[in-house]
């Protein structure tokens, strides 16, 4: 049986790698958009 904290820790850090790639995506959209203008 998996431990509770490593489970939670697991999570986290999926959580954090999916945050992390949508808030790169979304500030490289926003620097793209500030050059066009």
């Amino acid at each position: 049986m998996v431990k509770t904290k490593e489970l939670i820790g697991e999570c986290g850090r999926l959580f954090l790698k999916k945050a992390f790639h949508f808030y790169k995506k979304l500030l490289n959209q926003t620097f793209l958009y500030c050059l066009r203008s």
